[in-house]
């Protein structure tokens, strides 16, 4: 007997898994052990298939960029809502100029005002300065705009000249708050606007352009412009000069942009159109200021 138990063992020896070897002997639980495993094995992975035929796996999205017209969407209503906060720290900013001057207010007035956080008129502003320009570019943008208005109907580029130039400075002495309050600004290049050096640029280069103006450069002849007409406000305002100082001040800047004297003498006497200023003129501050009613032409402006 015990020969042949020898005999299975040499002879089951060389096969070589428990699914090949006889269900006998000492492999009679390896064997079935194997099989149970197998047998779970297989009755998991069916029951999975199963499983997955019934309860599909929810399939992955797949993450999808932003689209050009969100990305615009949302560009644009940052900038809106960062333009609307500047013209808000500029609407409390003009009450606390025209309550308390252009030297006295401090930044806390302006964060008073506007009812926003320090660091948020940080964000927009440095300094009260560089806010009292941003005001006063504000004003002349606005006034200059309703300038062009009727500078625009005249086909003589010179006489554009005059035109705007002078009802400007006229605007100017007519309102001394707003007057004032764009002289004490000064000459800063931020504190002139922009349409400053869109509109008499243009009428400069025209006249040059037909041969009714000589001058070295467009810049050269435009600081002379504003020069004039910034100083003469001041002199009007003040008190040093009348008002018919606007006048022969502009005839002699006419002259030198090369126009004759007797010309520039009789174009600076041209009557002026009439302009229809903001309701309220300067956003919401300077209540010294009025209106020009349309049709309507005042003496001021003769």
């Amino acid at each position: 007997m015990s020969g042949g138990r020898d005999v299975d063992r040499c002879w089951c020896a060389h096969l070589s898994s428990p699914r090949d070897r006889p269900l006998c002997g000492p492999f009679l639980v390896a064997n079935i052990e194997h099989n149970l495993y197998l047998n779970v094995k297989l009755t998991k992975k069916s029951n999975m298939k199963k499983t997955a035929a019934v309860n599909p796996a929810p399939k992955q999205r797949r993450a999808v960029a932003p689209s050009a017209a969100d990305e615009d969407h949302r560009v644009r209503t940052g900038a809106a809502r960062s333009e609307q906060t500047r013209r808000k720290l500029l609407v409390a900013a003009l009450a606390v100029f025209a309550e308390k001057g252009t030297d006295a207010p401090v930044i806390d007035d302006f964060i008073a005002a506007a009812a926003v956080a320090r660091g948020t008129f940080y964000n927009y502003f440095d300094t009260t300065q560089a806010l009292l320009s941003a005001v006063t570019a504000e004003l002349i943008d606005e006034i200059l705009f309703r300038v062009d208005i009727e500078v625009r109907k005249i086909d003589d580029p010179v006489e554009r000249v005059v035109c705007g130039s002078l009802l400007y400075m006229h605007i100017a002495v007519d309102n001394p708050t707003w007057g004032g309050f764009m002289i004490r600004a000064g000459l800063r290049g931020d504190a002139m606007g922009k349409l400053v050096d869109v509109y008499l640029p243009r009428d400069l280069q025209m006249a040059s352009d037909a041969g009714k103006a000589r001058f070295p450069s467009v810049r050269a002849a435009r600081d002379l412009v504003v020069g004039c007409v910034m100083q003469s406000i001041a002199s009007v305002l003040s008190g040093a000069a009348p008002r018919n100082h606007l006048r022969d001040a502009f005839a002699l800047v006419l002259q030198g942009i090369g126009v004759a004297p007797a010309p520039a003498r009789q174009l600076c006497a041209m009557d002026l159109p009439l302009v229809e200023l903001p309701s309220g003129f300067g956003l919401s501050g300077l209540h010294a200021a009025r209106q020009i009613e349309p049709g309507k032409r005042t003496k001021s402006l003769r």
